[in-house]
């Protein structure tokens, strides 16, 4: 009886040595799956972010104007009759600032400044009023796109009496950001942590709220804002 008893345990013993085989086997199983899991994001990361820069890169020469009023209700204005109105109320101004800078040499005509524009949505309904949708523009050169970029922020005209009176309080000029870029800046514009937020050359860049006013970069519109935050550099 205590043979059988010793050969019972025994028994035991063997099964309970295989299981743990067994279940070293099955975690080391999950270990490597989990690894190339993680290996497999990273990489999808890495496309997606290539994907997005290649995008950016492609609107080099566009902006995006907002606010700019629709000609007669007519939200299928394209082409060059956009372009033009745009160029003169708009773009032309900015330049002729730009060229009392000595940014530009002259101020081209129209034709050699806005070689296309239309617009992309619908009309939005935003407190009670009914926003024009956004338009792109684009633009003949970079140099051009570079000089509306930079001084467009003192010079860009006021809406009219009657174009405030339909809800324009004023014309905003961007960058022509990618979907991933914009709703990442959209994202550090609303944490508490981020003073300011902004975009150039298709690149976000930050300052934290607090003393440090040191301007961050960001390397990834793929991370969350905690791991942009938390691993900024200069």
């Amino acid at each position: 009886m205590l043979l059988s008893a010793v050969a019972t345990l025994l028994q035991g013993q063997e099964k309970l040595e295989k299981m743990t085989s067994t279940v070293v086997a099955l975690e080391a199983k999950v270990t490597a799956q989990e690894t190339t899991i993680n290996s497999m994001g990273k990489e999808i990361k890495k496309l997606k972010e290539q994907a997005n820069d290649r995008d950016q890169q492609a609107r080099d020469l566009t902006v995006r104007l907002f606010n700019f009023p629709i000609a007669d209700g007519d939200t299928a204005e394209t082409g060059r009759s956009l372009a033009t109105k745009i160029y003169d109320r708009i773009l032309k101004p900015i330049l002729v600032a730009a060229k009392a800078k000595g940014d530009i040499a002259s101020v081209p005509v129209a034709n050699n400044v806005v070689e296309d524009a239309f617009r992309v949505g619908k009309p939005t309904l935003k407190d009670g009023v009914m926003r024009p949708p956004p338009v792109i523009v684009k633009l003949c050169n970079r140099q051009l796109r570079l000089a509306i970029l930079k001084n467009k922020r003192l010079n860009i005209p006021s809406p009219t009496d009657g174009e405030r009176g339909c809800g324009i309080r004023k014309f905003i000029v961007v960058e022509d950001l990618t979907v991933p870029t914009f709703k990442k800046l959209s994202d550090l514009l609303a944490d508490d942590r981020v003073e300011k937020a902004w975009s150039t050359e298709g690149k976000l860049r930050f300052v934290l709220m607090g003393n440090d006013k040191s301007v961050k970069k960001v390397k990834s519109v793929f991370d969350s804002n905690d791991e942009i935050i938390g691993s900024a550099s200069f």
